[in-house]
């Protein structure tokens, strides 16, 4: 029987299962990476893997989810861009630098929504909870970092969130509206930013 794994051995052997995930996941998207590709990269067999994930969509949901953790970070530190603007200009110029933020990163290539609802679909409903309770958390922090800037929301935090939500699903189906999508896309973040604010 083989030797367990030591625990520096372990850190090390997530590390590379991690980035091997988002390597995968730039090249392949979900349905397309196997475990084997994970295991090879990390020098790890098959059965080994299952000492570090429950399953390929456990491994790369967290990928997904350190990506989110470094992308809501990056635009909090953005939001300063926007004081010399109007109130409402400030947080339209957010929402849309998050989306194109968002879009720029080579994970969010693979990211239809076939391929997002597979991954949902194969995670515990309370792990799919915890994470969309996150981007409420997330967007009511965004809401007080306006406040503290004077920028009045009309409208309370799980709003604001539902709005960006609905903003976001609309996204993945940019291919399906066709070539106006990005300025019908500007469109509705216009009206959003209506919605919430008055100057």
């Amino acid at each position: 029987m083989p030797r367990g794994f030591t625990p520096q051995e372990m850190e090390i052997i997530r590390k590379k299962l991690m980035d091997a995930g988002r390597v995968c996941l730039e090249k392949y998207g979900i349905r397309k990476t196997n475990v084997e590709d994970l295991t090879d990269a990390a020098g790890i067999s098959k059965g080994a893997f299952y000492k570090f994930f429950d399953s390929k969509e456990a491994l790369l949901f967290e990928v997904l989810e350190r990506f989110e953790d470094e992308y809501r970070l990056e635009l909090k530190n953005r939001m300063d861009d926007f004081q010399g603007d109007t109130a409402k200009e400030q947080v339209r110029s957010l929402i849309s630098e998050s989306f194109k933020l968002y879009w720029q990163d080579p994970l969010f290539q693979f990211l239809n929504p076939q391929e997002y609802e597979l991954l949902l679909r194969k995670l515990p409903p309370d792990v799919v909870k915890e994470h969309l309770a996150s981007d409420d958390v997330f967007v009511s922090e965004l809401v007080t970092m306006w406040k503290q800037r004077g920028i009045h929301i009309r409208k309370d935090a799980l709003h604001v969130s539902a709005l960006i939500k609905s903003l976001f699903y609309t996204s993945l189906h940019a291919e399906e509206i066709g070539p106006a999508f990005p300025t019908a896309f500007e469109t509705l973040i216009d009206l959003v930013a209506d919605h919430l604010v008055e100057d």
